[in-house]
């Protein structure tokens, strides 16, 4: 699966059960499940994992919104427009 990180933001920045998230697009598909899979970019070296999928009401197909676990030594910023691929 091939995804693009569009956006980011987070929720209770300042609460310990801080969420991380981020809009995707799906760039290219061959699963359909998303929850617990790793997303990496080797050019930067950086990989997050799907926590959950949001829905955006309307539906936009191919665009979720999704609260992740990013690497501990990396910034939100640091993600943004990059294309990430999973990580069989």
């Amino acid at each position: 699966m091939k995804i693009k990180v569009l956006n980011y933001f987070i929720i209770n920045k300042l609460k310990p059960n801080q969420k991380n998230i981020f809009d995707i697009k799906i760039l290219s598909e061959e699963q359909g499940i998303l929850n617990n899979k790793r997303f990496v970019n080797k050019d930067k070296g950086i990989s997050f994992i799907i926590k959950s999928v949001g829905h955006i009401n309307p539906a936009v197909e191919d665009y979720y919104p999704v609260v992740v676990d990013v690497d501990q030594n990396s910034e939100l910023k640091d993600y943004k427009d990059l294309i990430f691929y999973d990580n069989i």
